[in-house]
């Protein structure tokens, strides 16, 4: 055992004597695990003392598969992510299928026990407290498929629950239920994940929800078995940034559905875009056709215009030609005449000479020359002929010799061709006779030499005679065998021929019967391929149906939470839920599960969706009347204190203020006084008296009454109150009122309307102190508490009263507007708040995606099982068909003596088509031997023929020779009897006659140069003419085709080739332009054609128009009219008939229009996404990260190397952030919420930039993948972990050039990750109860032993449960107070067994398996 497992390590003084940070000694912690019939396990146990498990063994043992099924599984139930390498290869069919040999439908556990020691405040009896977490699989071998069902409970395994009865048979689901309650299991994982985070780590709420991701994703990454390798790849600063945690999947997928959802917005603009871009494509195609038949236009009036230039040039240049024929023809005619005249003095030279004595003897000596000359002539001749003949017998006889040694060469190859033939026909199983090839010997002829004469005046010399060669034996006997030979040869080909297609059509067929057992293994693989993908489609289906109806279940327990929540209670008041669209939700919350299909259930989520609005109209309603009630009191109040601002102004300015008229009162006389203003109490009247008296004249109407100049008194509409000539009263208001004005005439009238009016009853007119009064037969009685008109002092205090009064009432209206204005923030504040409850609304998006994708994924799994049905009955039939065809084969080969095989019969096809051409290259080579033979005797009898020939001409050749010679001698004495004489003469005579010669010869030629010249006048004067007429058409072409290129520069529908406000020139126009104006109007309007980089001609309009015509079917119609051999396309819609230019263009603004829509109604989501929670969470969940990082410094300052070497990390922006991350990033380092209109704005651009530049990159992809990738905080910044020390303030970034050993570099790597972890879980809200846990597949490779030690002591330190993989891993230290250590091992296909070593922090202690 020692050998095994290795002894405790020392303590290591490096890591210092502190105590264990931040102990938790009631925090739940790992207690056990185990895994019931599952892949390989099948009833396995695992202790976790302290919380800490090892599992070691060696690779295919089962270590890490048992970790991948136990954590985080059971705490996350996710079975995607299983795989701790992150391929997602590791499926729970795939491990329930394998080891499930036998059972149909298999039961499986994964299970995990923690455990607590609470607090107990009354220091009783220490209690623990357990919590099982675990998960329950059930496979069917039939379908293929693996469902789950998780569960939470306080009974402990093996004690309270079992799993396995006395039979060894798992329990059932339903058995489960029975046990633990059924409310404590459920299939969904999203229910378990937020039971395990409430239980486990304490995490409530959505926040709860966003970091129990975040801890479960810092989980997987460290779990990773790469890690360390990634750790030597420098990948540090990666994993670390992975490990932070990520925005919230609901939030982005919810904002993707919602921006997805204006797909068919894109759609249209994308089908506008299309239609946009055919017709844009072929507007180009149009604009080049046009651009070619302007430039061709051009270049034919170019061309014309140079062709009248030129013919006209030519037509000048040939009337100068015929000028000058007609001036030589009269110089030749001339000359005829000088020469005609000179040749008759010349023959009448020669005649003379003829005549003479000399020329006769002369005569003579020609003769014998002549006769001389002929004779030499023959000689040579001859003896030409002679060498002919003889060269002649020399080819002759090397031919012969050719040809027998080709016979001869010939028979040898035939030879080597009779062996290979022989082993060929061996070698196709062919045991045929073949006659053995001929032999031949050629032998060397004797040399024959005799004496030939070869020129005229040389002797005879010695020439060797040509020679045949000889062959032994003779070619009549070679030829004899060969014949036989080929008689023997149709046999074998026949034979051979035979044995080659019997071969063919066997190896034809193994060749098929093969190429059918690979279509049939293709069929079978097809087959189980089809029945696998059918029961995965089966698996598909059936967990988009589940996740349906979880869906459906959700949305139903969403609604039913959103309508009893107090939000809703309070905000939208007492609503009859019944009456609704949610009424089946509230009774069942599975009415909306089920297949949900047809317009009908899409109307009843698009009720769902509208019911928040719906049942928030009330509320909205009474919140608009309170609105208005508020804003109608404003305005009152608003005009009121207006009211009496105005009033205070004029008490200000000390204004007396008449006495409220009544409503009978109107338009005054102009320039009359009114009452009250003339009066004055006299000083001894007290106040009561002038209060009554005021009241009694203000009741009556003499108060306002205005004072005539004829004293009466008057209303304001001129009804007389009191005339100026009643009787005085006895006791008048003259008493106790005196007149106030300084005006004599004035105070007398006043005081005779005072006189005219008693201070008691009695009178016409009284008053009375008590405000009574009488007026004729009107009476009546008005006290006021004061008087405020009669006097200035009266009206001075009643501008302070009323001035004070007026201060009390704007400061009423003051109050009442605070009022308003609180009032109106409280409904504003309902206003928002029931906004925002009505987003919380639950929105059925989730559940129609669910729908569809439920009903596609049961239709492909039918679709797929019915495939993989037909595909099985095709491979069984193949399989029926292939043995009975191999069956018959292998028959008949076995008939044939051959093979059966395709390889082998194909060798023996080889070798009998080889052995075919074997034959037929013998048959060949024995026809050309005999070829050969008969071409040697054909020569043989040649050069016999040659050599008479030969001798023939030889002698010929002497015989000429010899007259030559003898005529040669017989001339020489004649010459010398003559002497020189007549040689002269004849000198002479030649002279003479050369010269005549030469002048009749010139004679001749003149008189054919007067008749060639004759020729050329006509022919030029001709030409003349033809090169005028011509001028004279081109100038005609030139015009019309000018004419032309103006119309067609002038068209509509060629203004996209010409540059805007191009016109015409006018020379083109002008029948008196020169080719050179034109030429220069073309080169004018050259330049004012647009230039493409090709042009395009009609039959590349018309394809192009065919593609237009297919693309835009149904959406325009496309119309072409040729005008003057131009065409003219318009396109015709609803709206009209355009030219194609003109609709592009209105195509062109109705797509920039679309886009702009569609970009505001984007803008409006994502403004709604952003400022709706999104902007606040990225905020939030960046100083998160912030935090975690300031955490990990924390908990990594304190830990160093042996060598002083510690580790800090820090968190920056990448450099390869842009602009909009940088800005963004300093935007939201404010609440969202106070932000400035236009920062709110500019972080919603920036933002949606960032996801424009996603999308852009994937446009295929969803809009949350784009929200994902692009508002991926991590992706914006960099982890930089810097190595300290050992010196002080020293630090460099981990690199490969740290210069760090690889042990060093893992251990400063895993101190880092450690410390994440550390700071990740010790800033969780609940950290005395939280679990603390860390796991690590193939944890710690390649560092040593003692470093082990180092780091398994910093878990423990930090209080981390943990749970590693390893191949040699056993975790023996002194530092760990506990741990437990199984060693598994397994053969292929056997069970998983385990041996456990337990660690005390002391002692190691074998332990039975469990």
């Amino acid at each position: 055992m020692s050998s095994l497992i290795p002894g405790p390590r020392k303590h290591d003084s490096s890591l210092g004597d502190r105590p264990p940070v931040g102990a938790r000694p009631c925090r739940w912690r790992l207690n056990r695990a185990g895994i019931v019939n599952v892949w390989f396990y099948f009833d396995q146990r695992f202790i976790l003392s302290g919380g800490r498990l090892v599992l070691r063994g060696s690779n295919g043992s089962g270590k890490s598969r048992a970790l991948e099924m136990l954590l985080p599984f059971v705490l996350d139930a996710d079975r995607r992510r299983m795989d701790a390498t992150g391929s997602g290869k590791v499926r729970l069919e795939d491990l329930m299928r394998a080891g499930g040999d036998g059972q149909t439908n298999r039961l499986g556990y994964v299970w995990l026990e923690l455990a607590r020691n609470p607090e107990d405040p009354g220091g009783g009896e220490q209690r623990t407290e357990f919590l099982t977490v675990g998960a329950l699989i059930r496979f069917s071998h039939s379908t293929s498929e693996a469902k789950a069902w998780y569960f939470l409970t306080p009974l402990r395994v093996d004690e309270e629950l079992k799993l396995l009865d006395a039979s060894r048979v798992p329990l059932s689901k339903e058995g489960l239920a029975a046990v633990i309650g059924a409310d404590r299991v459920t299939s969904s994982p999203d229910v378990h994940r937020d039971r395990v985070r409430a239980a486990v780590f304490g995490l409530h709420g959505d926040q709860g929800r966003e970091r129990y991701a975040g801890l479960l994703q810092l989980l997987h990454t460290l779990r990773s078995p790469d890690v360390g390798n990634r750790i030597d790849e420098g990948r540090l600063p990666q994993i670390l940034s992975d490990a932070l945690p990520p925005l919230s999947d609901k939030a982005i997928a919810t904002a993707g559905d919602e921006l997805d959802g204006l797909e068919e917005t894109r759609a249209a603009l994308d089908r506008l875009e299309t239609a946009y871009g055919h017709v844009a494509d072929f507007l180009r195609v149009y604009t080049r056709y046009a651009t070619g038949v302007c430039l061709t236009a051009a270049d034919r009036t170019r061309a014309a215009a140079v062709l009248a230039r030129d013919t006209d040039a030519t037509a000048s240049q040939q009337e100068t030609a015929h000028l000058q024929f007609v001036s030589d023809h009269a110089d030749a005619v001339a000359r005829t005449g000088e020469l005609e005249g000179y040749r008759d003095e010349l023959e009448a030279t020669v005649a003379g000479i003829r005549l003479s004595s000399e020329y006769k003897a002369a005569r003579e000596l020609n003769e014998r020359l002549s006769t001389l000359k002929a004779l030499e002539g023959a000689a040579r001749n001859a003896l030409a002929t002679a060498t002919g003949a003889r060269a002649e017998e020399q080819r002759t006889a090397d031919a012969c010799d050719e040809a027998g040694m080709d016979a001869a060469a010939t028979i040898t190859e035939m030879a080597d061709a009779v062996g290979e033939a022989r082993r060929l026909l061996d070698g196709a199983g062919l045991n045929v006779p073949l006659p053995n090839a001929p032999y031949v010997e050629v032998l060397t002829p004797d040399v024959h030499v005799e004496p030939v004469r070869t020129t005229v005046d040389a002797d005879p010399e010695p020439v060797r005679r040509p020679s045949a060669l000889r062959m032994a034996p003779s070619p009549e006997d070679v030829t004899t065998a060969i014949e036989a030979f080929l008689a023997a040869t149709p046999a074998l080909l026949s034979a051979a021929n035979s044995r080659a297609q019997q071969a063919a059509a066997r190896a034809a067929e193994a060749e098929e019967l093969t190429s059918l057992l690979q279509t049939l293994h293709r069929a079978q693989d097809r087959a189980e391929d089809a029945a696998e993908d059918a029961a995965a489609a089966e698996g598909r289906a059936e967990q988009a149906e589940t996740d349906r109806d979880e869906a459906a279940v959700q949305l139903a327990m969403a609604w039913r939470e959103w309508a009893d929540s107090s939000g809703s209670q309070r905000l939208l008041g007492a609503i009859d839920w019944s009456s609704t669209a949610v009424t089946a939700l509230l009774e069942d919350v599975e009415a909306l599960a089920g297949e949900g299909a047809g317009p009908e259930a899409d109307r009843e989520l698009a009720r769902l969706d509208a019911l928040a609005q719906q049942v928030a109209a009330p509320a909205r309603a009474r919140h608009a009347q309170q609105v208005a009630a508020l804003k109608a009191r404003a305005r009152q109040d608003t005009a009121r204190r207006e009211e009496l601002l105005a009033e205070a102004e004029e008490l200000g300015q000390e204004r007396d203020l008449p006495p409220v008229a009544p409503d009978w009162l109107d338009n005054p006389p102009d320039g009359a006084p009114a009452l009250w203003e003339l009066l004055e109490f006299r000083p001894e009247v007290d106040t009561q008296a002038r209060a009554g008296i005021e009241g009694a004249l203000l009741a009556s109407g003499l108060l306002y009454g205005r004072l005539t100049r004829d004293g009466d008194v008057v209303a304001g509409k001129g009804q007389l109150l009191l005339s100026s000539g009643r009787p005085a009263a006895l006791r008048s208001l003259r008493t106790v009122l005196a007149p106030s004005c300084s005006d004599a005439a004035d105070a007398a009238r006043v005081a005779s309307v005072l006189d005219q009016i008693a201070l008691s009853p009695g009178h016409p007119t009284w008053v009375s102190t008590d405000g009574s009064w009488g007026n004729g037969p009107l009476t009546g009685r008005h006290l006021p508490s004061a008087a405020r008109y009669i006097g200035a002092a009266a009206r001075a205090a009643a501008r302070a009263a009323r001035l004070a009064e007026i201060d009390l009432l704007l400061r009423e209206l003051q109050q009442a507007a605070q009022a308003r204005s609180e009032e109106q923030d409280a409904l504003e504040s309902w206003l928002r708040q029931l906004e925002e409850h009505l987003m919380q609304a639950p929105r059925s998006v989730q559940l129609a995606t669910l729908r569809l994708r439920a009903a596609a994924a049961r239709k492909d799994a039918v679709a797929s099982l019915r495939q993989a049905g037909a595909l099985a009955e095709e491979a069984e039939r193949l399989q029926r068909a292939w043995a009975a065809r191999h069956l018959r084969h292998r028959e008949v080969c076995t008939a044939l003596g051959m093979p059966d095989d395709t390889e082998g019969l194909r060798s023996t096809q080889t070798s009998a088509q080889q052995a075919q051409t074997a034959c037929r290259n013998l048959q060949r080579a024995g026809e050309a031997v005999a070829k050969h033979l008969a071409r040697w005797q054909r020569l043989a009898g040649r050069l016999e023929e040659v050599r008479e020939a030969r001798g023939a001409a030889e002698r010929d050749a002497e015989t000429a020779s010899l007259a030559w010679s003898r005529e040669a001698s017989e001339l020489a004495a004649l010459r010398e009897s003559l002497g020189s004489s007549p040689q002269k003469v004849h000198e002479l005579l030649e002279a003479a006659e050369r010269e005549l010669k030469q002048t009749k010869d010139a004679l001749q030629s003149a008189h054919a140069d007067v008749l060639a010249l004759t020729g050329k006048v006509a022919a030029a004067k001709e030409k003349a003419h033809g090169a005028r007429e011509k001028a004279r058409q081109a100038r005609q072409a030139l015009v019309l085709q000018a004419q032309a290129l103006h119309r067609r520069l002038s068209h509509p529908a060629l203004a996209v080739a010409l540059e805007p406000g191009t016109i015409a020139p006018p020379a083109l126009l002008s029948a008196s332009s020169g080719a050179e104006d034109v030429l220069a109007a073309v080169r004018e309007m050259r330049a004012a054609v647009r230039r493409p980089e090709s042009t395009a001609d009609a039959t590349a309009l018309v394809r192009a128009q065919s593609v237009l015509e297919r693309h835009t079917a149904g959406a325009y119609d496309v119309t072409v009219t040729v005008e003057d051999d131009l065409h003219v396309v318009e396109l015709t819609d609803a709206s009209g008939r355009r030219h194609v230019a003109d609709a592009a263009a209105d195509l062109r603004e109705r797509r920039d229009r679309g886009r702009s829509a569609l970009t505001e109604r984007e803008r409006t989501a994502f403004s709604a996404f952003v400022l709706g929670g999104m902007a606040e969470e990225l905020r939030n969940r960046i100083q998160e990260a912030e935090r975690l990082i300031e955490a990990m410094n924390e908990s990594l300052l304190p830990i160093k190397t042996s060598h002083g070497i510690g580790v800090q990390v820090r968190w920056r922006l990448a450099d390869s952030a842009n602009e909009h991350v940088m800005r963004i990033k300093k935007l939201m380092q404010r609440d969202v919420r106070v932000l400035r209109d236009e920062e709110s704005e500019e972080l919603i651009t920036r933002l949606k930039a960032l996801v424009d530049v996603a999308h852009s990159n994937d446009p295929q992809a969803g809009y949350a993948t784009h929200l994902r990738t692009a508002l991926d905080y991590r992706a914006w910044h960099v982890v930089d972990a810097y190595i300290t020390g050992p010196g002080p303030k020293q630090e460099r970034k981990i690199s490969r050039r740290a210069k760090l050993s690889q042990g060093e570099t893992r251990f400063v790597s895993y101190v880092t990750l450690f410390a994440a972890a550390d700071a990740y879980l010790s800033g969780l809200p609940d950290t005395g109860r939280a679990l603390r846990l860390i796991l690590l597949d193939d944890a710690f490779a390649k560092v040593d032993h003692r470093t082990i030690g180092e780091l398994m002591a910093l878990l423990v330190r930090m209080d981390l449960d943990f749970v590693m993989t390893g191949h040699a891993l056993w975790g023996f230290f002194e530092e760990v107070p506990a741990l437990d250590a199984y060693e598994v091992r397994r053969a292929e296909g056997t069970a998983a067994v385990t041996t456990h070593v337990h660690w005390d922090g002391h002692t190691r202690h074998l332990r039975a398996a469990s």
